[in-house]
């Protein structure tokens, strides 16, 4: 799979060109046809054979529709809890695209239900996006809530205003997004055909922000700022995101882990994987930090997908044998049982580091500077540790991966180098050997 997609990929370059510029032209020919093209063809579709939204008892049926990645949602779930307790006697539906590990269970009861839909099919497919939209519809939900807030997120805005809910809210955006043309046809996709059709459009808390010479607000703040708008309540006091892990999965994961010779809180997860290569760290600086770690006695356990594979074998090349490849191996419970156990967590900015925050683990994570503080700097700041460096790219929406080779990392994120990464390895386990992870107050978001 990854070799077809290397090929296609070549075959683009040669198309388009390889520079920022042919990457440019690129996308705009993606967004036509995936968009453009496919959207005309699934609203001819819907006009056909649209089903008849269900209104018996849809009074009592809500439906969140949460951003794409894992990561995403749980930042989400502070807003989450306060949907649980602005409507008490509702049946809380989520639906999240891409990622079908997601459960129920992983939520606290915070939902009653997780629809999951296969994002790339809904863009590429006008039959599959009747036929999901047709299934939402017999359901049918009174009020529809688009909780994803980005300008990119289009699947989410298509199916939160094709329902006909009585109620459909949606967000202006975090704001940073303005800064990139390469977003334009994105916003302006949206302002034809979806903003019209919300019923109630919430203002962004960061407008004109970072235009300003500000900073963006954290993911959380903007999903506090939605859920308030839709019930009339304050955001809470506890900001603090959640994940849930079974006992019965933690008992799985040790006995696991334990089988391969790493104990509970005597090994450092490494995540070297991660599906955009501009927020990709360099393999060699994480073997050099996980060498680091292993020379302090812990054991190094990789994690990731089957198709992430690949990324634990150039793992393997740099670091050498000695390290547990569980890449493949456990699914996304099995994945986050291994993080709640593991002494931290060294990663880029993937869906792991949201999940070992929501659990209170220990982390060490590069992020791009590009959304620097929406998606990071968050968390239990003494033990949540994000490691940056601002190389004059900072809340340029990620535009400045577009200034180096395909597959090569952003500048921001080739900036920070494995000594850096060392060097709060050693702090943070300085700090645990006096105190006990998890009990330091969770916040929102720090410098």
């Amino acid at each position: 799979m990854n070799s077809m997609k290397d090929i296609a990929k070549r075959i683009l370059d040669l198309m388009f060109g390889g520079d920022a510029e042919g990457r440019m032209r690129e996308e705009r020919v993606k967004f036509f046809l995936r968009w453009d093209f496919m959207g005309w063809l699934g609203r001819i579709g819907l006009a056909f054979f649209g089903a008849r939204t269900n209104r018996e008892g849809w009074e009592d049926r809500l439906l969140i529709i949460g951003p794409g990645g894992i990561g995403d949602v749980i930042m989400a779930t502070p807003a989450l809890r306060m949907y649980r307790k602005g409507f008490p006697s509702k049946r809380i539906s989520l639906l999240v695209t891409e990622h079908g590990g997601m459960k129920k269970e992983m939520f606290a009861g915070l939902v009653d239900e997780v629809f999951v839909v296969d994002g790339e099919r809904f863009q590429t497919s006008a039959a599959y996006k009747v036929r999901i939209i047709n299934r939402l519809r017999r359901i049918g939900f009174a009020t529809v809530i688009n909780q994803a807030m980005g300008a990119k997120d289009i699947t989410s805005k298509v199916i939160a205003t094709s329902l006909r809910a009585e109620r459909a809210f949606g967000y202006e955006g975090p704001g940073v997004e303005i800064v990139n043309p390469g977003t334009e046809p994105f916003l302006r996709f949206a302002q034809r055909h979806v903003n019209d059709r919300y019923t109630a459009h919430i203002p962004s808390i960061d407008k004109g922000a970072v235009a300003a010479g500000g900073r963006p607000s954290s993911a959380i703040r903007h999903n506090l700022a939605i859920a308030g708008a839709v019930i009339g309540m304050d955001a809470p006091a506890d900001v603090a995101t959640v994940f849930s892990v079974s006992a019965e999965a933690a008992r799985s994961a040790d006995a696991l882990l334990g089988a391969e010779g790493a104990a509970p809180g005597r090994y450092v997860v490494v995540v070297p994987s991660c599906a955009d290569p501009g927020r990709r760290w360099e393999m060699g600086k994480f073997a050099t930090v996980a060498r680091h770690a292993a020379q302090r006695g812990y054991a190094i356990v990789v994690i990731g997908t089957p198709a992430q594979r690949i990324y634990s074998d150039m793992f393997r090349a740099r670091f050498g044998e000695d390290f547990i490849d569980m890449a493949g191996r456990m699914d996304l419970l099995g994945a986050a049982a291994a993080i709640k156990g593991a002494h931290c967590i060294v990663t880029n900015d993937t869906g792991p580091v949201h999940i070992a925050v929501a659990l209170g683990t220990p982390s060490l994570c590069i992020p791009t500077g590009g959304h620097l503080g929406m998606n990071s700097l968050y968390g239990r700041e003494a033990i949540n540790r994000w490691i940056y460096k601002d190389v004059g790219c900072r809340y340029d929406d990620a535009r400045c991966a577009m200034t180096v080779p395909p597959g090569e990392p952003a500048p921001c994120i080739h900036a920070v180098s494995a000594d850096d990464v060392v060097r709060e390895f050693d702090d943070m386990e300085g700090y645990l050997k006096d105190h006990a992870a998890g009990n330091e107050p969770f916040l929102a978001e720090y410098e």
